[in-house]
């Protein structure tokens, strides 16, 4: 993930010692002992003490995104806080941690016609893909309420809506991306996609079904969603 964080420690370039019977004052370009009843002169003619320090690196600002599965009600999203400067790649590896997906097939972003993804994968050029490595996600959403969609797997075809809900800024920088909110677990993998999972819900809350038993199973055992509505 991106982001880093800039201190600038100011350094003095003359000191100033208070004392009971006078005040010294000390630079690169002389030291004199005034009274304390003298009014000790202004150094501008050191160069040093007209140079102002730069300010410290203000954090980028951050995009609160809200990821939706397509074609799924009740809905299963999540909302995350990522850093402006994040790229692509990075944020398919968020996107993976927090739906639950275990990055077992290839993906791609979709907007206005355009794909983003590994260029690698796409071994005939059929996809077209800009390559997700050199692309930070302020580049493909740049204003609050604009959407892209991010497919995972594409045999399932497992299609999720991104929405940039809100551009905020924050007193520190978000160097990893946070997860805010959500609800319910994501689809077991290669279970068939929209109409696929619909019937595995069916057999899972059905205690009839001789399928059942085996289906929890193939999914990862009792660690079911609580219901299929």
């Amino acid at each position: 993930m991106e982001g880093c964080e800039l201190s600038i420690k100011p350094k003095c370039a003359a000191g100033v010692r208070t004392h009971t019977v006078c005040v010294v004052i000390v630079s690169a370009a002389m030291t004199r002992v005034y009274p304390v009843s003298s009014t000790a002169p202004r150094l501008s003619h050191n160069p040093l003490h007209n140079l102002s320090m730069p300010s410290p690196k203000a954090p980028p600002p951050i995009y609160q995104l809200r990821i939706a599965l397509v074609g799924i009600d009740p809905p299963i999203w999540r909302q995350i806080h990522v850093a402006v400067t994040i790229l692509l790649c990075c944020l398919h590896d968020a996107f993976q941690a927090v739906m639950g997906w275990t990055d077992s097939h290839l993906h791609q972003f979709e907007k206005d016609g355009k794909n983003w993804g590994v260029p690698e994968y796409d071994e005939f050029n059929e996809l077209d893909l800009i390559d997700e490595s050199k692309t930070h996600l302020a580049e493909v959403l740049k204003a609050e309420g604009e959407s892209m969609i991010y497919v995972y797997d594409f045999g399932d075809d497992w299609r999720h809506e991104v929405v940039l809900e809100r551009i905020t800024g924050m007193n520190d920088a978000v160097k990893v991306p946070i997860c805010l909110d959500g609800a319910r677990r994501c689809p077991p993998e290669d279970v068939g996609g929209v109409p696929g999972y619909q019937d595995f819900l069916e057999v899972i809350f059905d205690p009839d079904d001789e399928e059942r038993k085996h289906l929890v199973g193939w999914a990862g055992g009792p660690s079911m969603p609580k219901s299929s509505t």
